[in-house]
Order: structure tokens, then sequence, then C-alpha cells
């Protein structure tokens, strides 16, 4: 299976990130303020609108309910932004074009490698587009020595920052043990995920998972044996389930595994399949649950422990999977299947 990250930095924090980009961005428009007779006001009218606008679509829009790829969409704008700027002061010799960091640096700590690749495109087309096009005397040939110097030199600082963005949040992602997600990166999946199955009005199914009798196997063949099992575990869940399913250590001898685009009759095959395939004839009590449309994470999570739990409760070595329809009356939902 393949893990899944998810390029989200809109989400949550958003005026944590955003600071430090809006204040660079703000003061570079700043020296604006000096006079120069080479300003084309309109422009610079223009240019400052779309900045302000970038900021605050960061800061306001609802991110969380959008496609993962909207969030490239405002530091692309402040390209255009630069653009801008550069021509209103004059072109080349404006000093402007260091702008260009902002939107780069923010994808290269937040956006793809597919998205940074453009980014790169894009930043040599705002320095070499207006030689093309305009050309003297605001844009003269000599200025094609500074694009090819940025566009050599610049990439490789991205993609090495790229490159220890992704593996500091392989390790805050990854449980060290099994290498299968850890409790933080669940919980933001599984939000993440509720948020999609609600845009798309998709379906979305979750499970937990227990090994059974962990406890006595650790005491009868020591805990490395018991560490082992984990991983052997995971490795074997991840060999059999689809590239979209996202597998997370939920806390000790417990997974869970999410379905995105599943119903819980697929889900049903699916996780048959997955609990033969536990190393040393080791059993798993399974709880299955498909997202009602309207629960929240917790609520969702609490219907997949109690099925797991009744799991446990009629013999183990089984998967059970719940109502979509708590009942009023009780504080638990009400599973509708026996074993699978």
């Amino acid at each position: 299976m393949t893990e899944q990250h998810p390029h989200r930095p809109l989400d949550s924090g958003a005026l944590r990130r955003v600071f430090p980009f809006a204040a660079a961005a703000i003061l570079g428009v700043a020296t604006l303020i000096v006079p120069s007779a080479q300003h084309d006001k309109v422009l610079i009218a223009l240019a400052l609108g779309l900045t302000a606008a970038v900021i605050a679509a960061g800061l306001i829009l609802p991110w969380r309910c959008l496609p993962a790829v909207c969030q490239a969409v405002p530091p692309f704008v402040y390209f255009a932004v630069v653009l801008i700027l550069r021509h209103a002061e004059g072109g080349a010799a404006s000093g402007m074009s260091p702008l260009l960091m902002i939107p780069y640096f923010w994808i290269s700590l937040y956006g793809t490698r597919k998205q940074l690749a453009v980014a790169t495109v894009t930043a040599a087309a705002v320095l070499t587009l207006p030689i093309l096009l305009i050309g003297l005397p605001k844009y003269p040939a000599t200025e094609w020595r500074r694009a090819i110097i940025w566009v050599s030199i610049v990439p490789v600082m991205g993609y090495a920052i790229r490159e220890l963005v992704e593996r500091v949040e392989l390790l805050a992602r990854t449980d060290s043990l099994t290498g299968a997600l850890n409790r933080r990166a669940w919980d933001d999946e599984l939000d993440r995920s509720i948020a999609r199955a609600l845009r798309l009005n998709e379906p979305l199914t979750l499970t937990l998972l227990d090994l059974d009798h962990f406890k006595e196997y650790n005491d009868t063949r020591g805990h490395l044996a018991g560490d082992e099992l984990l991983r052997a575990t995971v490795q074997a869940w991840q060999s059999s389930a689809r590239c979209t399913d996202l597998i997370a250590r939920y806390g000790g001898e417990e997974f869970a595994i999410l379905m995105p685009t599943t119903d819980i009759n697929a889900a049903d095959i699916a996780i048959t399949r997955l609990l033969r395939c536990v190393p040393e004839l080791q059993t798993v009590s399974a709880g299955i649950a498909e997202w009602d449309g309207t629960e929240t994470a917790t609520d969702f999570m609490r219907r997949a422990d109690s099925a797991m739990y009744r799991a446990k409760r009629n013999g183990r070595n089984q998967a059970m999977h719940a109502s979509h329809r708590p009942q009023p009356s009780r504080s638990n939902p009400v599973e509708l299947t026996g074993p699978l």
C-alpha cells in the first residue's frame, strides 16, 4: 500500500503559515511608497489588489471543503503579482525580481513535487517572457543572464527544501515500529476523508482491528517477538490493501484502516481477506463502520469501536459492522450483522 501525503497547509494553522509570507509580500510592496517617475499607478493598484486577495483567500476560504489542488492557487497568483510589479516599476531594473522567492518557497515547503516543477517553469516565465515579448528598453538582452542564473540555482534550493520537508513529514506521520500511519496522521486523514466524502457524496468506510490475545503472545514469546508480529502484520496488510486504503497503528496492538470510496459491503470483502493474512496464525477482531453522511469523526470511530468489541465478546477472530442508524435510547449504536 502506498502511503498518502496530501498537501493541505491551509486546512488548519493557516494564520501561522501565511503570516511570514504575507509580511514579506507587504514589505516588498511597501517599497513602492518611495516616489518614482517609473511608477505605473494602475498596475501598482492591480498588484496591491491581487496581493490583498491572495492573503485574504489564504486566511478566509473554507479550504478543508475544497480539493487539495486549490491550495496551490494563491502562490501561483502571486507570481502574476510579481510580473505586474516588475513591469510597473520599470522592468528588469525594478528590483522586484526577488519577490519571486515568496511563492516559490511556499510551494517548496507546502506543495508537491509536481507543483514545484510547475512553479520553477512559472518563475522562469516571469523572468524571460518580458524579454521575448516586450524587449527594450525595460527588458534588455542582458537580462537573459540573470534569468539563466536564477533558473540554475533557485530550483536546487527549492528541491532541497522539498526533500527535507518530505523526510520530516514521514517521521511525523509514521509509526516508528510498524511503518503504518501514526495516531496523529490518522486523525488528520480521517477529517480530510470525511470532508471529501461529504463534498463528493462518496461512501467512506473505516475498520478498527485488534490482535486477539496479544498480551499472552507477548508474555509467552517476549516483547521483541510481539514487535515483530506487529511489523509483519502491517506489512501483510499493506501488501493486500489497495493503494488508496490507509492503515494506521491506533494504539498498542490496535489498528485502523480507512477505505475511501468504499461502502460497507465492499469493505466486508476486503477486511475478510486481511483477517486471513495475519502472520503466526494469530487472529484479529474487527469492527467495520460506514460513514452515515452527518456524524463527526469521533462518532464514526465510536461506532467502529463498538462493533470491534462486540466481535471480541462474540468469540473473537471475526469482523462485525455497525448500523448507520444510532438509537436515541442507547448510548452505543446497534450492529447490523453477525460474524462475516
